[in-house]
């Protein structure tokens, strides 16, 4: 480790104004109210209900996703001891602990299990080899427990590596963080196993007579392309407000676009390795899944959306993040930033809404309110967080080489 040099920071630089730190309580209040009514709306005809619960389960694992990427962030710059980092740390390690508010929120997809999942019909389980094969783990009792089991897991493993960082703002013990730096490991294979176990059944057991070994690897690159891109969109906030001048540098930005670009091109390899194996076996319990969203093309199918991914979140971003400079300017990197987020959002719609929409996209009010609830409660709880922090972690040792940090 390297030697700890004391770090002479204005103190208004790392706290959040007044203003923005009460910001919280209008994200809070727009969450609890849109989704309140989302739910009341969907409380109607089967078919509102299951657009509800089809909604929110597409927002909820969007802003899921944001949160476990946080959370590796932390876990893999631990894990590699990363000085370069340390003064973005804090900002996933915040955003990570929305994973407390969005285990609370999981459990809204269990009264909606009947209108989600084929599996939890016994109607259907009964005719059904292949659904009754894989009935010892696709049951709802043992589902529940792992909705449970998931939310706990990540809330503790998020809300256990952030107060031990912000613990060390107060006591600058640099045992803190050989603890933290130790338990990344095991921590980060517990995460792997988890998230895609949970990306198996949020999301792949909507369509349980289809499957993807992949499909974890697919889940966990998006989510992370998504929470660094939301990183970059955030410390810009930040900075606008009047903190983090020169302590959040273009140097940083750069390797946050260093990263964006890299996982643009894995996720873009794994969807690609996913499809290539796919369509090359040609086995009908693989390619329906595919098939469902190759037709309608240039008729506003869902073929149209397959096209805008292949070209809005890997062939746009590819050329676009390859540039240094552009990485390292504030306008383009917020709009690239900005741009791969939706996508993202795109990419979550395209997983979870064609079994319901065949003919093609159908966005509605349900979108928009469930959006809004997910979405409000992960920023204002962030928020509140952040206000009551640091927004860099002032005690660890390697502060210093993160504030003099420059790219070769």
């Amino acid at each position: 480790m390297s030697a700890h040099h004391k770090v002479e920071i204005p103190d208004e630089q790392l706290r959040l104004g007044s203003g923005v730190s009460k910001l919280w309580i209008v994200f809070l209040l727009i969450g609890v109210v849109a989704l309140g009514a989302g739910y009341f709306m969907g409380q109607g005809s089967d078919e509102t209900r299951e657009q509800f619960f089809r909604s929110y389960l597409q927002n909820f694992s969007y802003f899921l996703s944001l949160a476990v990427g946080c959370l590796f962030f932390v876990l893999i710059m631990r894990l590699c001891r990363a000085g370069w980092s340390v003064s973005l740390r804090r900002m996933a390690e915040i955003f990570s602990m929305t994973l407390i508010p969005l285990a609370l929120l999981m459990l809204l997809i269990i009264p909606g299990i009947h209108d989600l999942y084929e599996w939890s019909h016994a109607d259907h389980v009964e005719g059904d080899k292949i659904l009754q094969g894989k009935a010892p783990w696709l049951n709802e009792g043992f589902f529940k427990f792992r909705l449970v089991f998931y939310g706990l897991l990540w809330a503790g493993m998020a809300w256990f590596f952030a107060r031990g960082s912000i613990r060390q703002d107060q006591s600058k013990d640099h045992k803190i963080t050989n603890r933290l730096e130790g338990l990344a490991a095991p921590a980060m294979f517990i995460f792997a196993l988890s998230v895609t176990m949970a990306a198996f059944d949020l999301l792949m057991s909507l369509y349980p007579h289809w499957y993807s070994t992949i499909w974890g690897v697919y889940f966990f690159a998006g989510s992370f392309l998504g929470a660094v891109s939301m990183m970059v969109l955030l410390f810009h906030f930040l900075q606008r407000t009047g903190v983090l001048q020169n302590v959040v540098t273009a140097e940083h930005f750069q390797d946050l676009g260093k990263l964006m670009f890299a996982f643009v091109v894995f996720w873009a390899y794994i969807g690609f390795s996913q499809f290539m194996l796919i369509w090359y076996g040609n086995i009908p319990e693989e390619t329906m899944w595919y098939k469902a969203r190759m037709i309608g093309f240039g008729e506003g199918g869902w073929a149209d959306v397959s096209a805008l991914l292949l070209v809005g979140h890997f062939i746009f971003p590819f050329f676009f993040l390859m540039s240094r400079h552009l990485k390292r300017r504030g306008i383009t990197l917020i709009f690239g930033a900005a741009w791969l987020l939706v996508m993202h959002w795109i990419d979550m719609h395209w997983m979870v809404m064609p079994q319901l929409h065949p003919a093609g996209p159908s966005l509605g009010l349900m979108d928009v309110l469930c959006f809004l609830g997910v979405g409000g409660i992960f920023l204002g709880f962030g928020l509140w967080q952040l206000g009551r922090q640091a927004l860099i972690p002032v005690g660890d040792p390697r502060l210093h080489e993160s504030l003099s940090f420059e790219n070769a």
